[in-house]
């Protein structure tokens, strides 16, 4: 068993060097299709200048962006994300996701599972730099917002806007392509009553479809090439939420909170406290 994928030669560039960027997708139902797309995620940078020669292929920090191979870089600098804090106070910045079209309806691959490591989470202290200056244009910090990227791109007069476009329909084209066998998978639990039932209650139940219990967070992680058009690396169905730098608590924490939001989750008993107080 392998994986093969096409290397992308002429990538996108910051700071002249390469990047990805962890976008997080939910989807609440299959049937109908329903997709979300998170307003924030990650970018990942690589912590050496990137270079297309032969020679240079096995340097790993420049060609690769995973955080688990970089953190450990002289070059990687934190993101300690001090000035971000107004954004969750109701500042500027949505927290609301939005809701991907398909094809005619106003809702909105193989995937991977991620590795037993968490690659995304800083879990441990490496020795890189702090970022003095929270702007990405001051100190290029390993790893950005999706809001200083799109800064980043205002700055430098790049189209933001028609970059995401086109990521948007490489996420719709990928939940596309394995839609067919989930939503088989998702019918076979359309009768499910719940074995606490008894004999005579389960034939009085209401069945529950999966369309009423169910729901994923999936990691998207997309490479941009030069000419600003996305490829897809993978789609993680366990992406890590563990979090310890202030960048990655915020981002994460605001997932969380906006996914349970969606779904209309509430907390037990959150009424009876209510009253209470």
């Amino acid at each position: 068993r392998g994986v093969v994928q096409r290397y992308v030669s002429r990538p996108l560039l910051l700071h002249g060097r390469k990047f990805d960027l962890r976008l997080y997708v939910v989807v609440t139902s299959y049937d109908p299709l329903k997709v979300y797309l998170n307003s924030e995620g990650l970018v990942r940078l690589a912590t050496e200048e990137y270079s297309d020669a032969a020679g240079t292929l096995k340097r790993r920090k420049m060609h690769l962006t995973n955080y688990s191979v970089n953190k450990w870089s002289r070059g990687y600098v934190k993101n300690n994300d001090a000035a971000r804090g107004q954004e969750s106070d109701g500042g500027e910045e949505s927290g609301e996701d939005e809701q991907l079209g398909v094809g005619t309806q106003d809702e909105m691959p193989g995937l991977d599972s991620e590795e037993d490591e968490d690659p995304d989470a800083e879990d441990l202290d490496p020795p890189g730099r702090d970022q003095r200056h929270n702007s990405a244009e001051f100190t290029p910090a390993s790893k950005w917002s999706m809001r200083q990227l799109e800064e980043h791109f205002q700055a430098n007069r790049m189209d933001f806007g028609g970059m995401m476009a086109r990521i948007k329909d490489v996420i719709v084209k990928a939940i596309i392509a394995v839609e067919p066998p989930i939503v088989s998978a998702w019918h076979q639990g359309a009768s499910f009553r719940g074995s606490a039932f008894s004999e005579s209650q389960k034939s009085l139940a209401r069945p529950l479809g999966p369309a009423q219990t169910c729901f994923e967070i999936y990691g998207f992680d997309v490479i941009v090439d030069e000419d600003f058009r996305p490829w897809l690396l993978e789609v993680n169905i366990c992406p890590s939420l563990s979090s310890s730098s202030p960048l990655d608590k915020r981002i994460k924490t605001k997932l969380i909170a906006d996914t349970l939001t969606l779904v209309g989750f509430q907390p037990p008993f959150a009424e009876e406290a209510t009253m209470e107080g």
